[in-house]
């Protein structure tokens, strides 16, 4: 049988065409949709941004001026400490509704200067009264105390969105057992207070209420990513807050805004109702800690999270309560000093809050010990390597459709480099001289997730942590102090990426250190002035970002961070309380 040749090449070619018309419509239907799909879901997401900033705006607003009272009993409240304000309700000389009022109107007052609140606790005043009336009052050590809550600490019926926009609305099922450990010892949640986006980050950007500022400075940050709760109790808008901590977000925050604030050992406190930046992970501890303008108050948040309550309310945790006498003691200590880790140096006006705590630390009698942390860089890279070990999937998701703040589009970035561009830029970075920048890049993608790799790294941090212990032991130490953050607070967008400035605060959370931070100086000119001089390791981006980051801090506080071994929380305590008294005195 004769075929047409002619026929057979024409109706294929048509059959080409046509298959390549429907596949090229396919492609396009595709693209439409998705593009589509995806305007969509960006367009609904800005909407629901906007309404709950709208709604948190207003009832911010009514319940904040609301019912405040305008008398002389504001203005004595306000000159209390935590300690003296349970007393004068306790004894009755102070109504509870007045106090609660006042702070009120504190907090509202903060708000309006620095944007630091993202919602309002509703609180039934008459029925909390009435049922601490009828509680002995000295089982109660947080008696009627107002106090504010990070916004990632659940309340029962209450959304805590952390700048993600499909978590807007999901409200929570119970109270946080940390709001219900300081319900049980008569502390009243009154506001919950803002956050950078997926609280990871020592900036305060957030897509759905803006930017935070430093209530001493608004031009500056007041880090993260506590953010919110260091800018409240730094306009004296709370009295007491509950901060999480998981690379300084209690830290920072406190060490930009010239307050206190504690970060326990994270086995001793629940995580239960807490939403974490990055759930799942073992590499670096989460904690939660109490953040105010005193060591006294802090002490006292402590004490009530340490409490046989909670560890009823979660039986995981080891029944360890707090312990009077290690607070109390007045043997002297011997403690370990550095300004200097080897991997980012501090600036000048850090460095100096170090040395001005060792001198009048050796006056009061303790001894200080010079102390060399070994190999902080790679720590550092272990620990990135181990936090991206599944290449972002474990929070990417969260982000379809949805708006990234520069913090998180950074690492996002980092991670979706195809490995061709990957490669060119770590060489021109590496020609550059950007060792630590290439290195982190190197590490942030390129390859899938790798179970044999996690390993490798724990098995590396866990090696360290023998080396870190035994050093501590070989000095026989006791505590370490150090810089509580390279720099003292800084312009926003400064440190956009955490890895430039974490390396004095996220190595205590990988080894479960209990760590806090106590104001000690100010920023003179002459620290401003010795910026100058200040010279890095590596001569690098990250050391440049340091050197010019504090330019404009003159007047901002500086504090120094307190370090005590693992479930020695007490002793960090009782050296972070003496510190404030020795710096009081001066």
């Amino acid at each position: 049988m004769l075929v047409d040749t002619d026929l057979v090449v024409v109706e294929n070619s048509c059959c080409a065409t046509y298959y390549s018309i429907l596949c090229l419509t396919i492609v396009g239907v595709g693209t439409w949709w998705f593009v589509m799909n995806y305007r969509s879901s960006r367009d609904r997401f800005v909407s629901r941004r906007a309404e709950k900033a709208e709604r948190d705006r207003r009832q911010i607003e009514d319940v904040l001026t609301g019912s405040l009272s305008e008398d002389e009993s504001n203005t004595k409240v306000m000159e209390l400490d935590a300690s003296e304000l349970v007393a004068r309700m306790q004894d009755g000389h102070l109504k509870i509704a007045d106090v609660l009022s006042a702070y009120q109107k504190k907090a509202y007052q903060a708000h309006l200067e620095t944007n630091c609140l993202s919602g309002v606790i509703e609180v039934d005043i008459d029925t909390i009264s009435d049922e601490l009336s009828r509680k002995n009052p000295a089982s109660c050590i947080l008696y009627g105390l107002p106090i504010s809550l990070k916004e990632n600490i659940s309340i029962k019926g209450m959304d805590a969105p952390r700048g993600i926009s499909r978590l807007i609305g999901v409200e929570a099922r119970e109270d946080s057992v940390i709001a219900r450990v300081m319900k049980h010892h008569g502390a009243i949640p009154f506001v919950k207070t803002t956050v950078p986006q997926m609280t990871a980050s020592y900036e305060s950007g957030n897509p759905i209420y803006g930017r935070t500022h430093n209530p001493l400075n608004h031009d500056l940050s007041p880090g993260g990513s506590s953010s919110g709760e260091g800018a409240l109790i730094g306009s004296e808008g709370s009295v007491l807050g509950i901060g999480t901590d998981i690379a300084g977000s209690i830290r920072c925050p406190a060490h930009f805004c010239g307050i206190c604030g504690f970060k326990p050992t994270s086995g001793r406190i629940s995580k239960l109702g807490v939403a974490s930046a990055m759930p799942g992970q073992k590499i670096i501890h989460s904690s939660m800690g109490p953040m105010a303008r005193s060591m006294d108050t802090v002490t006292l948040g402590t004490r009530a999270l340490f409490s046989p309550i909670m560890f009823q309310l979660d039986p995981s945790l080891p029944s360890i309560p707090f312990d009077e006498k290690t607070f109390s003691n007045k043997k002297k200590l011997r403690i370990g000093y550095y300004v200097d880790d080897g991997y980012q140096p501090a600036v000048p006006a850090c460095k100096m809050a170090v040395e001005i705590t060792r001198k009048k630390l050796l006056e009061a009698g303790h001894e200080l010990i010079p102390f060399k942390v070994p190999d902080v860089e790679n720590v550092m890279f272990n620990i990135f390597e181990g936090l991206l070990a599944d290449s972002g999937q474990s929070w990417i998701p969260a982000f379809e459709g949805d708006h990234m703040c520069a913090p998180m589009k950074g690492f996002y970035d980092m991670i979706s480099l195809n490995p061709l561009s990957r490669i060119i830029k770590n060489l021109m970075w590496k020609m550059r001289g950007e060792r630590r920048l290439a290195r982190y890049h190197h590490l942030a993608g390129g390859r899938k997730p790798d179970a044999v790799n996690l390993i490798r790294v724990l098995t590396f941090l866990d090696g360290y942590k023998d080396t870190f212990f035994g050093l501590w032991q070989k000095h026989n130490l006791d505590a370490i102090i150090c810089p509580a953050h390279p720099v003292p607070a800084c312009p926003q967008d400064i440190c956009t990426q955490a890895i430039v400035s974490w390396n004095y605060n996220i190595l205590y959370n990988m080894l479960d250190c209990p760590a806090g931070v106590v104001p000690v100086r100010k920023v003179t000119q002459q620290d401003i002035d010795q910026l100058d001089d200040y010279r890095g390791h590596y001569d690098d981006t990250f050391d440049k970002i340091i050197q010019t980051a504090s330019r404009t801090s003159v007047g901002m506080p500086v504090a120094v961070q307190c370090v005590s071994s693992p479930f020695k929380d007490e002793v960090c305590l009782r050296l972070m309380t003496e510190i404030e008294s020795l710096m009081t005195s001066q």
